[in-house]
């Protein structure tokens, strides 16, 4: 964890191997930051997988699985997911990004569907996934990684 002052928060995060989707990237920048991960994008990750499809109840193979990050980031060894629900985090805190920045003052990453019209950059009336990694809270800026520049809060 970088932290440049007490108002400012920003979890290390490494250039991903791969830059196409904002799911695989924002996987791929945590993993990089450890070594032995390497070896399980390469030798899980990257090659082909068979599953079962959820929807179908029939076997499938995928050489990069699924655009749904609760698939491969469940199954890495390297990473500690929590799930929370929404009724959770409003019953917890005054709104989300109190959230957020207490998840990461605790060294968490948030990973949410964020409703895009709010966020500065975008002009989508949408939800969307987006990664927080870190936050100024004299800037007011959550720092979000979507290939967006920054974005406030």
């Amino acid at each position: 964890m970088y932290n440049s002052d007490k108002n400012a928060v920003t979890l290390s995060t490494e250039t991903p191997i791969e830059l196409t989707w904002p799911t695989y990237s924002n996987l791929f920048s945590i993993l990089m930051s450890n070594k032995e991960s390497y070896k399980w994008i390469m030798n899980f990750f990257v090659q082909i997988t068979g599953d079962i499809d959820p929807r179908r109840g029939t076997p499938r193979l995928s050489f990069i699985p699924t655009n749904e990050p609760s698939y491969e980031w469940v199954r890495c060894p390297f990473l500690y997911i929590n799930q929370l629900d929404k009724w959770l985090i409003d019953s917890k805190w005054k709104c989300f990004c109190d959230f957020a920045i207490e998840s990461i003052d605790n060294g968490f990453f948030v990973y949410s569907l964020l409703e895009q019209s709010l966020i500065r950059f975008t002009s989508s009336n949408s939800l969307h996934r987006n990664f927080i990694f870190g936050y100024d809270s004299q800037e007011k800026i959550l720092h979000v990684a979507d290939h967006l520049i920054r974005v406030g809060i």
